[in-house]
């Protein structure tokens, strides 16, 4: 992911590099230059919009999960998980950019998160990370999905900063009504 990131963030041109344009191609070619860029070329270096950008909300609600451990491990924390420490609902908002790439917020039983990924013909693929500012015990974790139609049917997998409490839930993300 980190790969599409870099190669998606490299095409939005705020480094301030001058990208090829049809104008610039048409002036080279009436000038005779042997430089001069087809327009189709020119045009493919632009990234168009995403079909998929604007907002995305939906809600979900955690369950608890069965870690297996190794036979001969002992790890007393997996085997006494206490089944109402992070179970209950939350909700998750993001902004999808022409780009594809996703930012923003989730907040609920797993306290307050950023996310940040990408949604594109793939489906979803995100991290949620804890605010700086939330409460200690923030939950981390990933949220992917295929897409289907105009919603997203993802999994949540989420754990503590310790890998003691590990929770999960199916979350349905729909374009939000009003941008």
């Amino acid at each position: 992911m980190l790969a599409a990131l870099t190669l998606a963030g490299g095409c939005d041109n705020k480094g301030g590099h001058r990208l090829p344009t049809a104008t610039a191609s048409a002036s080279a070619s009436a000038k005779g230059s042997d430089a001069a860029m087809p327009s189709a070329v020119a045009s493919s270096t632009r990234m168009s919009p995403s079909k998929y950008a604007g907002r995305w909300e939906g809600t979900y609600r955690t369950t608890t999960v069965s870690v297996s451990v190794p036979a001969g491990i002992r790890y007393p924390a997996w085997q006494k998980d206490d089944a109402q420490v992070r179970v209950g609902n939350g909700n998750i908002h993001f902004r999808v950019a022409d780009s594809g790439l996703i930012t923003g917020t989730g907040e609920g039983i797993l306290g307050k998160q950023t996310i940040t990924g990408r949604l594109d013909d793939d489906g979803l693929s995100a991290a949620l990370t804890p605010l700086p500012d939330a409460a200690e015990g923030g939950m981390t974790g990933v949220l992917v999905g295929p897409l289907g139609g105009d919603k997203i049917v993802a999994q949540l997998h989420v754990s503590d900063t310790t890998g003691d409490v590990v929770r999960e839930a199916k979350v349905t993300l729909t374009r939000a009504a009003v941008e």
